[in-house]
C-alpha cells in the first residue's frame, strides 16, 4: 500500500526492531518509507489514534489479544469503534482448536463463528463477512504463520470482516456490556 500509511503494533520490541530496519531501508531495496512502528499491545494503543484508520488487520492473534478477539472481550470492540474511521473495516483471521488448550475459548467452528459474529453485531459492528479460510486465501494472506500452521489443511481458520457504520461517534465506544437502546 504506497499510497496509505501503514501502522504496524506489535508488544515485542525485538519484532518492531526487525520490521523497521527493513522498513528504513530504501525503497529500491525494499524499504517501505510510508511504515510506522508501535510498541503496544492492542489494550494500551494511544486514545490519540482514535478514528485514525480505514482498515484494522489482526491475523492469527494469540494471548491476551486472542482472548480480545475471539470473544470479543469489551476493549477490543471499543478498540475497533475507536480505531476506525466511519466506513472502516476490520479484518480478523482466527484459529481456535482444541489443542490450543485456551481455558475458556472454544474450538472455532462454523457454530462459534456464527456466534461470535452475533456477538460483534451485539456489539455495534456491521458484519460484511464470515468465512473458513481456503488455501487461495492463505496466499493472498501472505502470512508465514498461517503456512506453517498448515491452514485450512491441517488446522481451520476464519475470516470476520466488520465494518463500523459511516457517521459512528467514536467519541463514545460501544461497549459489549452495555445495554442496547
Amino acid at each position: 500500500m504506497p499510497d496509505a500509511l501503514v501502522i504496524g503494533i506489535d508488544p515485542d520490541v525485538a519484532a518492531l526492531r526487525e520490521r523497521s530496519a527493513a522498513a528504513a531501508r530504501r525503497s529500491d531495496r525494499g524499504g517501505l518509507p510510508n511504515a510506522l512502528f508501535l510498541a503496544s499491545s492492542a489494550e494500551a494503543i494511544p486514545v490519540e489514534l482514535r478514528s485514525i484508520a480505514n482498515e484494522l488487520r489482526v491475523t492469527l492473534p494469540w494471548g491476551a489479544l486472542m482472548r480480545g478477539v475471539a470473544g470479543p472481550e469489551p476493549w477490543f470492540a471499543d478498540l475497533v469503534v475507536r480505531l476506525l474511521a466511519g466506513g472502516g473495516e476490520a479484518r480478523l483471521i482466527l484459529s481456535v482448536v482444541t489443542t490450543d488448550g485456551i481455558p475458556g475459548l472454544p474450538v472455532l467452528d462454523a457454530p462459534a463463528a456464527a456466534a461470535l459474529a452475533d456477538r460483534y453485531r451485539e456489539a455495534g459492528l456491521m458484519i460484511r463477512d464470515v468465512a473458513p479460510l481456503t488455501a487461495a486465501d492463505v496466499v493472498m494472506l501472505g502470512s508465514s504463520w498461517a503456512k506453517r500452521l498448515g491452514i485450512p489443511s491441517r488446522r481451520s481458520a476464519w475470516r470476520f470482516v466488520l465494518r463500523v457504520g459511516e457517521g459512528h461517534a467514536s467519541q463514545r465506544p460501544v461497549r459489549l456490556d452495555e445495554p442496547r437502546p
